[in-house]
């Protein structure tokens, strides 16, 4: 799921790599921040910060 509502992000990288492209700065930090509003959406973070001494029961 994070990736298909982050695909205008992962845009970016992509032509890059692929077309060598040069995206502008705020090209970037509009990537960036995509990729990481997703990712923090698709997450549980108070699981991430929790300590926990076993697994997933």
């Amino acid at each position: 799921m994070a990736l298909n509502i982050s695909y205008s992000g992962w845009a970016i990288p992509i032509a890059f790599i692929l077309l060598g492209t040069i995206p502008t700065p705020v090209g970037i930090i509009c990537a960036i921040v995509i990729i990481v509003g997703a990712t923090v959406a698709a997450t549980d973070v108070r699981e991430l910060f929790t300590k926990t001494g076993g697994g997933t029961a």
